[in-house]
């Protein structure tokens, strides 16, 4: 099902999926929305101007989790504006709001019998911030959460963390708050290298509950994880990410995003950082078992990540790459390996080609300097196409030479895979080819190695880039015609590049030569020979089975050109 706003949270159950917008919760059963309800109850404002700030924007509130436990539904929510008197921003305001969803209650909501599901509680958690007496906005006291789970074993009460290492337990069927936990109490040492370079080094950036009682685990923007008894407010233990000597990343790509516990037998945790990075921790010898660099590439790597139950088999998400993966860790040294994964184009198509003889394969080129197959009947069919014979790249040992730099991993089996272009520095999108302006296939001379089936241009480039898809990658040849004595002709007679002369006005000065770029390809039916249009007016035709330049085309005599003849005689 197509959901068209932006979707902040999802909460799964047994068969229904609760997702989170700006300001509805849409409920989904079998890939169809069946009811949905407003995030909109009656507001509690700081003070008469918040009223009018608040009416005026359409999205007062936004989810910043979801979690589901039983026949309950809670959401952690956020409000903001700007008021239209001072024109200055409102102090946020946080709320946690829990549904009843049983099946007698969805059943009477599916009916249309109940336009919302039961209100458990709505708890505003800071009551400080509708207090008309406070005069700093943004008190360093304040609790600000950004996360909340629910502990195991605990009856009715969910975990709410948030910025500088504070966590509160709350009780939804009460309202009241159980206890608030005090700061992390972390040894200097791990954090004192951070106090210079980060704002909070402390603020909570993962949590998850682990399998033993009262632990919870603890990710934190400083790249810290924490292991910590929520019983007797004490910490179990620490990890700690830390960049490789010469990393040209900042610290930032240390922050933890998700953790999750292995429940299959084996005693470990896997964290994992913005800079898509996978470690693999040892819970019964307290240290690093493996890492695994470049999970998912691009600006703000893995966002999400967790464990089959009973399974050694991981999924990851990439935030950038648009990617799925699915590592199993099933390696003698505990190293994991990709069982299965899907990806899309990580920025918008831009062209898309039927191919195949029975047309059941497209080819889409998009922003993202990605060539990518698209099986119309089945998804396991879809892949990248490797540029690794390019040019452009370098060929075979600067290739290698960039997997044992980056050491990435794929599902498609290509380490140093580029699949973002959002931040080239981190994701290596540098080295990529060019964005892809035009492309043609023609599937006559499948079977014929020698020949290839997928032509395309890109942006600056005199070049044609040659591709195969049955190899699922580009080949050796790259069709370019020559640079040193380009042929131009004036109605089938060569001309030199000089000076322009009235008899020879067609002809094209070397500076125009340099600067003529590629924009349209073709490819005659039976496969054998392929054209390039380019932004002079010039055509060239080349050999798709020696990928040898043939000749140029008449340079097309111009309609003003013609008009002015036309009017001398």
């Amino acid at each position: 099902s197509r959901v068209d706003v932006h979707v902040r949270a999802m909460a799964l159950s047994s068969d229904s999926v609760f997702v989170a917008t700006s300001s509805k919760i849409l409920l989904l059963q079998r890939m169809h929305t069946v009811a949905e309800w407003s995030l909109l109850p009656k507001l509690q404002p700081a003070n008469k101007h918040d009223i009018t700030s608040l009416a005026s924007n359409p999205h007062p509130f936004w989810v910043q989790g979801l979690i589901i436990f039983g026949d309950v539904l809670v959401a952690l929510m956020a409000t903001t504006g700007v008021s239209p008197h001072a024109n200055v921003a409102i102090q946020p305001q946080y709320r946690l709001v829990s549904w009843d969803v049983s099946k007698p209650m969805l059943d009477e909501l599916l009916a249309g019998n109940q336009s919302n599901p039961r209100t458990i509680s709505d708890i505003w958690l800071d009551e400080q911030a509708r207090d008309e007496a406070s005069l700093d906005p943004y008190p360093m006291s304040r609790f600000v959460p950004t996360h909340l789970i629910h502990p195991d074993t605990y009856i009715n009460k969910v975990l709410i963390a948030g910025c500088e290492g504070r966590m509160q337990l709350w009780n939804i069927q009460t309202s009241k708050l159980v206890f608030e936990f005090s700061s992390l109490k972390i040894p200097r040492d791990y954090i004192h290298s951070f106090r210079d370079t980060m704002a909070d080094p402390l603020q909570i950036s993962a949590l998850c509950s682990s399998p033993v009682l009262d632990v919870v685990a603890v990710g934190l923007a400083c790249g810290l994880v924490v292991l910590y008894n929520i019983r007797f407010d004490k910490v179990v233990d620490v990890f700690r990410h830390e960049l490789n000597i010469g990393s040209r990343k900042s610290v930032e790509t240390l922050e933890i995003t998700s953790l999750s516990f292995r429940t299959d037998g084996d005693e470990s945790l896997v964290s994992c950082t913005r800079g898509g990075e996978l470690a693999v921790w040892d819970l019964n010898e307290r240290q690093l078992r493996v890492t695994i660099p470049s999970v998912h590439a691009g600006a703000r790597g893995v966002t999400f990540g967790s464990f089959l139950h009973g399974e050694a088999l991981f999924l990851t998400c990439g935030a950038s790459d648009n990617s799925l993966k699915l590592v199993a860790f099933d390696q003698p040294d505990g190293y994991g390996r990709v069982l299965l994964y899907r990806a899309g184009h990580s920025a918008p198509p831009m062209l898309i080609r039927y191919c195949g003889d029975d047309y059941r394969q497209l080819v889409s080129a998009g922003r993202d300097r990605h060539l990518r197959i698209i099986s119309t009947i089945m998804d396991t069919q879809n892949r990248a196409m490797s540029q690794k014979n390019t040019h452009a790249l370098g060929g075979k040992k600067a290739q290698q030479k960039r997997r044992r730099l980056s050491q990435a991993l794929h599902g498609d089996g290509h380490f140093g895979a580029i699949t973002s272009s959002v931040d080239e520095e981190d994701s290596g999108s540098a080295r990529a080819l060019p964005e892809i302006t035009d492309l043609c296939t023609a599937d006559v001379k499948r079977s014929d190695a020698d020949f290839a089936n997928v032509i395309t241009c890109h942006a600056g480039s005199k070049e044609l880039y040659t591709w195969r898809l049955e190899d699922g990658a580009s080949t050796k040849k790259v069709l370019q015609p020559p640079l040193d004595k380009l042929p131009v002709t004036i109605n089938g007679k060569l001309v030199d590049h000089g000076r322009k002369k009235p008899q020879n006005r067609n002809a094209l000065t070397q500076a125009e030569v340099e600067k003529d770029v590629a924009t349209a390809v073709a490819m005659t039916p039976d496969g054998h020979l392929a054209f390039s249009a380019t932004t002079q007016g010039r055509i060239f035709c080349f050999s798709l089975q020696s990928g040898r330049f043939l000749g140029e085309f008449s340079r097309i005599t111009t309609l003003a050109d013609t008009l002015s003849k036309q009017a001398a005689v």
